[in-house]
């Protein structure tokens, strides 16, 4: 007696089949994800990999995509639904220019040097000094004694576009790269104490303070859909309208944030 099921079981593998190929793939994408605490700004997370990168920055609801080479970006707000396209050079501008990330503008000036390779809990980095200047609109602020270390982490190579958009979106200082540690001193002479040792060192006239600090790294992998840009959100041609989830420096000012608050001196 044929068997009336085999018709049936052929016309389903093919429509398994059929479905199988006609389904979108979601190719994996390994990267690497950077939690990054900043005193100032909150969390941020890095999502980096050698063609692709993200930034998430939810005290914002803002996120930043980017792709090689780099040198554009895109930035959207899920709070207030905008979403931006621009030059990477002047997205790093703007973000440095409003004051709620760390800058070389207005109110100071820092002069940056090389201060050799060292570990900073365990992680290869090359390390910098660097000593802020108050310009003459702050003269009350001048403080010879005022400077500051950071660490770059060398364990993670990033192109120089990508890096700079990197330290922009975690407040560190102008040198591209992931950002492991930054810490402010008195002067220049107190870096020169044992890493290990600095937590409870206090000068004439500052303590110690870690202003940003790397917590994680891994290695783990997202499909495309990660990297997705929203639709249906307004699109704005000023970054700051969307850096900013409420818009303009008004929000800015709301939330307690100015150019100066990075920079004072106890």
């Amino acid at each position: 007696m044929p068997n009336k099921g085999f018709p049936t079981l052929l016309s389903a593998s093919i429509l398994v089949a059929i479905l199988f190929c006609t389904t979108p793939s979601f190719a994996a994408i390994p990267l690497y994800e950077f939690i990054v605490e900043s005193q100032l700004l909150g969390t941020r997370k890095l999502y980096v990999s050698d063609n692709i990168a993200r930034i998430d920055c939810p005290r914002e609801g803002l996120t930043i995509i980017t792709k090689k080479p780099f040198n554009r970006v895109t930035c959207f707000n899920v709070s207030s639904k905008r979403i931006c396209e621009a030059d990477t050079a002047a997205a790093v501008k703007d973000f440095r220019t409003l004051g709620v990330l760390m800058a070389e503008a207005g109110e100071v000036i820092i002069q940056w040097k090389p201060a050799g390779k060292e570990k900073v809990q365990g992680i290869p980095c090359e390390a910098y000094k660097a000593k802020v200047i108050h310009t003459e609109a702050r003269p009350n602020k001048a403080d010879e004694a005022d400077w500051r270390k950071y660490w770059v982490r060398k364990d993670v190579e990033v192109p120089k576009s990508l890096g700079d958009i990197l330290a922009a979106a975690v407040g560190a200082p102008n040198i591209p790269g992931i950002p492991q540690r930054l810490e402010h001193f008195g002067s220049e002479n107190d870096f020169d104490v044992p890493f290990l040792t600095r937590s409870n060192i206090e000068t004439k006239k500052k303590t110690l303070k870690v202003i940003i600090s790397t917590k994680s790294k891994k290695r783990i992998s997202v499909t495309e859909k990660f990297f997705e840009i929203p639709k249906g959100f307004k699109v704005r041609k000023d970054f700051k309208k969307v850096i900013l989830n409420r818009g303009g420096m008004d929000s800015l000012k709301d939330a307690g944030l100015s150019p100066g608050f990075l920079f004072e001196s106890k």
